[in-house]
């Protein structure tokens, strides 16, 4: 069940508010844009700071990251994952 815009934005802001506070992006939540790629060609994250990314979005979000869902496209965009996000973090609170 995909999550209706309003719960995309506003996990988007949780995204970014990771992003600047807790991980400590030289960038204000507002500089960042929702469409930005987290790799190459945006905000060019490495493999450290993307493993520190999934670690708070899990602690946040109430689910795990398994091997099958770290895939790179899901890093391809804030939207994009702000949507997988959304999906996983609900259906843990479902079997919860």
């Amino acid at each position: 069940m995909m999550e209706s815009a309003y719960e995309t934005k506003d996990t988007v802001g949780q995204l970014k508010t990771i992003l600047v506070k807790d991980l400590g992006l030289n960038l204000r939540e507002s500089d960042i844009p929702d469409d930005i790629s987290l790799l190459e060609g945006g905000l060019a994250l490495d493999s450290v700071v993307i493993a520190e990314f999934i670690g708070h979005m899990e602690d946040q979000f109430g689910f795990r990251f398994d091997d099958q869902n770290l895939r790179v496209d899901l890093f391809e965009n804030l939207t994009t994952l702000a949507e997988f996000v959304g999906d996983k973090s609900r259906a843990t609170r479902k079997t919860a």
